[in-house]
């Protein structure tokens, strides 16, 4: 997008696409189960739409796993389908996101971002400012280099901008935290 946005600026409008509510994920999920031959249970399909909040792709995802051992008619063959997505590196959501990643880090380019980028994802119900963070993680650089590094890392959807333009907060989503933190998701 950035590069089509300075190529072409006028020709492009950014425009959100936010998870779905519960009642089309559901309606999502089932279709797409059936389209692809998968077979789920409510108890299941339930567990998919509140562990993915509704996200598409992640539902997505996990209903064309290649996981050997996918079976999404239990509880326990959701986790390892869950897990194998998210810490797997043939996982569709872990390729996915290492892929997007990819492309902004080397521009931000150091420890410094991956720091930033855990931390706010371990306390992402809460907002820091940049003097926080610069004090939390001991951070070596200006503030005006931090800030720059922020306001990459929110244009590239890594973090989110806080109530105010110096205020971050982590995404805040559980599958993120399950692939950048390996935290275990309970799919009960």
């Amino acid at each position: 997008m950035k590069e089509l946005s300075s190529m072409l600026p006028a020709r492009f409008r950014n425009k959100s696409i936010k998870n779905m509510p519960e009642d089309e994920a559901w309606e999502f999920l089932y279709k797409y189960a059936h389209f692809f031959e998968v077979p789920v249970t409510e108890e299941t399909a339930f567990s998919i739409v509140r562990v993915t909040e509704g996200n598409p792709f992640y539902i997505s995802a996990v209903i064309r796993s290649d996981y050997p051992g996918k079976d999404l008619t239990s509880i326990d063959g959701l986790t390892g389908t869950l897990e194998f997505e998210t810490l797997d590196d043939q996982g569709l959501i872990k390729l996915s996101w290492m892929e997007y990643m990819a492309k902004p880090f080397p521009e931000i380019n150091d420890r410094n971002a991956k720091n930033i980028v855990l931390h706010l994802s371990k306390y992402r119900d809460r907002e820091w400012t940049r003097d926080e963070l610069h004090e939390e993680l001991n951070l070596e650089m200006t503030d005006g280099a931090l800030e720059k590094k922020l306001k990459a890392l929110v244009k590239t959807d890594i973090i989110n901008q806080g109530q105010s333009n110096f205020d971050y907060r982590g995404v805040r989503e559980s599958i993120f935290d399950k692939v950048f933190r390996g935290i275990t998701i309970s799919c009960r």
